[in-house]
């Protein structure tokens, strides 16, 4: 599992990373621990490594500057689980639009991050090693992990699978086979006839729609509307919580 946390108040930095060493140092795997103070270095860091956790601060120097670099996240498809930081609440809201795992107010206390960490933990770690699946397209076999599959679409004999990175395959395979294959997976949903939308990768639900972050679209039947709702709902209220009080 590898951590970043961006920064650019030196003392929150070094508080935020004594914290998540003192916690690694409970962990049966050991998390990485990364720490830039500026907007550009972490962007540099990422593009490398692919963080699994990424702890950010709101401002980081001003103009929202922390909130715009989320969403660049967020725009390029990446897992990252996102923690935000800010001095004040205000921002709160703001996490739910890139579906962040949690927003802490500075300077975080050691309690709030532990337990943040250990709630978001297992997620990160399910998507770094989870088992991939494997099919068959075109007379290849493929080896497909489960975390990055967005979107899974019936087309006639064939299913279409969209993936985080935008990379889409056509695969021959029964619908009703390769959602049973997902069903243990990941917080797969089964939106309409012939369509299985993975929430980890929706933006928002818009009138019968799930929106989904690299722009395309999941349909959501009239009779599934309301559940659709309401498991979305509870999905984001698992991955997120906005405490309003970080002591």
């Amino acid at each position: 599992m590898r951590i970043a946390i961006v920064d650019t108040s030196q003392a929150e930095c070094a508080n935020l990373r004594h914290i998540c060493t003192r916690w690694r140092a409970n962990q049966s795997t050991q998390p990485s621990v990364e720490t830039s103070s500026t907007a550009e270095a972490f962007l540099n860091a990422w593009h490398a490594r692919q963080f699994d956790l990424v702890i950010l601060d709101t401002e980081l120097g001003g103009d929202r500057l922390g909130i715009k670099r989320a969403k660049t996240i967020r725009e390029h498809s990446d897992d990252s689980a996102i923690v935000l930081t800010s001095l004040t609440p205000q921002r709160a809201l703001e996490g739910y639009e890139i579906s962040a795992a949690g927003y802490l107010l500075k300077l975080v206390s050691r309690t709030r991050l532990i337990d943040t960490l250990d709630r978001v933990a297992p997620t990160c770690l399910f998507a770094a090693s989870s088992e991939p699946i494997r099919l068959s397209a075109q007379g290849l076999e493929l080896l497909l992990e489960p975390h990055g599959i967005a979107l899974v679409q019936s087309r006639n004999h064939y299913v279409d699978l969209l993936f985080s990175s935008g990379h889409e395959i056509r695969v021959r395979k029964s619908f009703s086979s390769l959602r049973e294959a997902l069903a243990d997976l990941g917080p797969f949903f089964q939106s309409a006839r012939g369509t299985l939308v993975n929430f980890t990768h929706v933006r928002a639900i818009d009138g019968n729609s799930f929106i989904l972050f690299n722009g395309r679209s999941a349909p959501i039947s009239r009779a599934n509307l309301c559940e659709a709702r309401l498991r979305y709902e509870s999905f984001i209220l698992a991955q997120a919580q906005f405490p309003q009080d970080s002591r």
